[in-house]
């Protein structure tokens, strides 16, 4: 098998090698190819170091790749961070399409809970469930639609029902309801209402929107065990969700859990109880204690009974997770636990991530994302991250918060926890076939920002479902090189293929990928969109429009979408609309409006439940993008491990590799000439952490993609090669929850913030 020659050309001839590379193509030739962006400076800078990330912004993680164009000339580096970008677009759409069909059926559920509460009524007049039950389910209730009327509720709680209503739609203040007395428990503790407001992909649809509300809201209102009241109500939907209603079980339970299996175990006690002795002092304690005539006289003891089973509980099985999500009092040190045992409707979910930064908040450490990246096993991290005077509990938080990561109670393992597992595997020692450049610091800097800026994303995805934390030699002509390499981590590409195939498993056992009904309701918006951005339907669109060749496989694919409608007047209109048989312009006009009245139209269907989707070409659906990307992750495995080997590619994997921006722009939902000019969607924000002491909250996000550029060593010289990378952000601020368009407007300002200071040894200067 050929080596490189152990020869080492001095550094001038390396210089002069590169500057050859850089200028061997005419400009003409190369068009504008990313490395043209590298100043003199910087091109010295990446020949020192072996790596340097450009200037330059890129709307998308595919973008530079698919500036490079299709020339084998151009050599592309295909790094982690574009393929955690490609898994990360494709899983935020099916995520999104999960929680769509989440948010179609929870008001049905809730109404259904609610009315179940319900005392039954013999002369049929209306009857009402407790009033912290209306208190609590009944805001929800109204922000999804049902009327807030005197049929569902007692008037005297309509006015704090509503303003409770408008409180949430608001999420401007902090306040503690009167309803809910801490007056003496906790003067300090308050709900949170800023974090109702809509964020992340939620806050761009209406539907989800309301939805994210309405869970926020859920797993907010607290019901503690020490308040009878409080205890008594949570009692009531505990039983209700564990009795059968019209001889079923009652299926609501799937709203108020069920996604464990993405995004790890529960971290909150809900009205979803699988302990029979709970379940059973809590059917006591409706049925004999507070539904029977005597209740005054039996609701006492059967209360310090059910008390008595969660204390025996809380001992025998203490919670997984130490995650704080409220603001409030440091929590006084107490051998009973029933203080600390609070219950919500909606449950979030315990990232280990989220255990780290609250084992820090709650001893005063400030963290950042040093401190995820550290627990992530970067050694450059952990060495720059906030100081923790104690070593011995970083120790221990890392194992409280790998616990969080494994199975446990017949619970299967989380999708989440396969990731961290997938961003630890970018810490693994280089193999010996490595390049040099991969044991440097600049190396070790490039893999932890590839590690947060995943890290923000998966978090942006997760943002409603996770946990919050809060403070407390010879001249033989040698062959042409590679037309790519790909990052020589064979045990993050091992991992890698292993969680997207996971991932397309639990997906499909959810129906997610069939019907696409997300990917649908935006197949049929876009196609309207192109409609109206085209011009057809301007005042001053005339017939000379229809000799573009693009207007018109626009106007076919419209016609496609719609073909299902059996109404004859619409076939005839279509085919009209297909054949452009237009006598006038405004006929035209008219015509390309209607298409687009019934293209949005039934995209509203579509995403309501009330119509299926129909289109036959399903190029772009979550089941094809899925299986370009598993397809796509195999052959890079297979194609790392014959670069490591030195084997050479078939023409196949010579394709796949000059294909790639190409195809990763299909995996994130951009067909054919889309890639060229994608929306600008890459800067995304998440809030991770709160201090509401300071009033502060730890922000990590991603901007839009730079080139990275690469000196690969092949066969006794080094090649420069362009892969690509997401740019990653975090700050300290004043608590302002930011949806992903206004993170986008203040990155574009004079307010951006910088990139973390840790970063600057590899960014282009």
């Amino acid at each position: 098998m050929f080596r490189p020659s152990p020869f080492r050309p001095p550094l001038f001839l390396l210089t002069f090698a590169l500057a050859c590379a850089l200028a061997s193509l005419t400009q003409a030739q190369r068009g504008q190819r990313p490395a043209d962006e590298l100043t003199p400076a910087q091109r010295e800078q990446l020949q020192r170091d072996k790596l340097i990330i450009g200037s330059k912004n890129y709307t998308q993680i595919f973008s530079p790749y698919i500036t490079l164009g299709k020339s084998p000339d151009s050599i592309r580096f295909i790094t982690s961070d574009a393929a955690l970008a490609a898994y990360h677009a494709l899983f935020e759409d099916s995520f999104r399409e999960l929680e769509l069909r989440r948010a179609a059926r929870l008001r049905g559920d809730i109404e259904k809970l609610y009315n179940a509460c319900k005392p039954y009524s013999y002369d049929k007049k209306p009857t009402y469930p407790p009033a912290l039950i209306q208190l609590i389910l009944g805001p929800a209730l109204a922000i999804l639609g049902s009327p807030v009327a005197s049929d569902n509720f007692s008037e005297t709680l309509i006015p704090e029902i509503n303003r409770q209503t408008a409180l949430i739609r608001a999420a401007e203040i902090e306040e503690c309801p009167p309803w809910l007395d801490y007056n003496n428990d906790d003067p300090y503790f308050k709900i949170d209402y800023r974090r109702c407001a809509p964020v992340s992909f939620y806050a761009d649809n209406s539907v989800l929107a309301d939805y994210h509300r309405v869970t926020r809201w859920l797993q907010l209102a607290p019901l503690r065990a020490t308040n009878d009241d409080e205890l008594a109500a949570w009692a009531r939907m505990v039983h209700i969700s564990s009795i059968y209603i019209g001889g079923e079980h009652p299926d609501f339970t799937a709203s108020f859990t069920g996604l464990s299996v993405f995004a790890g175990p529960i971290a909150d006690r809900t009205i979803i109880v699988n302990n029979s002795d709970i379940r059973d002092a809590c059917f006591q304690l409706i049925k004999q204690g507070i539904d029977s005539g005597d209740s005054a006289q039996n609701k006492a003891p059967l209360l310090a009974r059910l008390r008595e089973v969660l204390h025996a509980n809380a001992f025998k099985n203490p919670a997984r997770s130490s995650i704080n999500d409220e603001i409030r009092s440091q929590p006084k040190k107490d051998e009973s636990p029933l203080p600390e045992i609070r219950f919500r409707v909606m449950p979030a979910h315990a990232l280990p991530d989220a255990e780290i930064l609250s084992a820090c908040l709650g001893n005063g450490i400030c963290p950042n994302g040093l401190t995820i990246a550290a627990f992530l096993g970067s050694v450059f991290a952990r060495e720059r991250m906030p100081k923790i005077a104690n070593n011995s509990k970083w120790v221990l938080w890392n194992k409280h918060a790998r616990q969080l990561m494994f199975s446990q109670d017949g619970e299967p393992r989380s999708l989440y926890a396969d990731y961290i597992d997938l961003l630890r595997a970018l810490n693994a020692p280089p193999i010996k076939e490595a390049p040099a450049f991969m044991r440097s610091l600049p190396w070790q800097i490039k893999t932890c920002q590839t590690q947060l800026a995943s890290w923000a994303q998966i978090r942006h995805t997760y943002t409603l479902q996770a946990k919050f934390a809060v403070r407390y030699g010879g001249m033989e002509i040698p062959p042409p090189p590679p037309p790519g390499f790909v990052e020589p981590n064979p045990v993050f590409w091992r991992e890698y293929v292993r969680l997207v195939e996971r991932t397309i498993s639990l997906l499909d056992a959810e129906t997610i990928l069939t019907p696409p009904v997300f990917e649908f309701v935006r197949t049929y918006r876009a196609a309207a969109d192109e409609i109206e951005t085209a011009g057809l339907t301007n005042d001053d669109a005339t017939l000379d429009i229809l000799k573009d060749r693009k207007i018109k496989k626009t106007l076919e694919k419209a016609r496609s979408l719609m073909w299902f409608d059996e109404k004859p007047q619409t076939r005839k209109f279509l085919m009209d609309l297909l054949n452009l048989r237009f006598a006038t312009p405004g006929e035209m006009r008219t015509a390309c409006k209607r298409i687009v009245v019934l293209l949005r139209s039934h995209a509203g269907k579509i995403e309501r439940g009330e119509a299926k989707p129909r289109y036959e070409d399903a190029r772009d659906s979550l089941a094809t993008r899925w299986n370009t990307l598993v397809t796509l992750s195999r052959q890079l495995e297979t194609i790392l491990a014959k670069q490591l080997d030195e084997i050479e590619l078939t023409n196949s994997e010579r394709s796949t590799l000059i294909e790639y921006g190409y195809i990763v722009a299909s995996a994130m939902g951009y067909l054919g000439a889309a890639g060229d000019a994608p929306r600008d969607t890459a800067p995304r924000w998440a809030e991770v952490a709160h201090d509401p002491n300071a009033g502060q909250s730890l922000a990590a996000a991603t901007g839009r993609a730079r080139a990275l550029y690469v000196l690969y060593p092949w066969r006794g010289r080094e090649l420069l090669c362009t892969g690509a990378v997401l740019s990653y952000y975090e700050e300290w601020s004043p608590t302002k929850r930011l949806t992903d368009e206004e993170w986008k407007a203040k990155l574009d300002s004079p307010a951006a913030p910088p990139p973390p200071d840790w970063l600057a040894p590899i960014l282009a200067r």
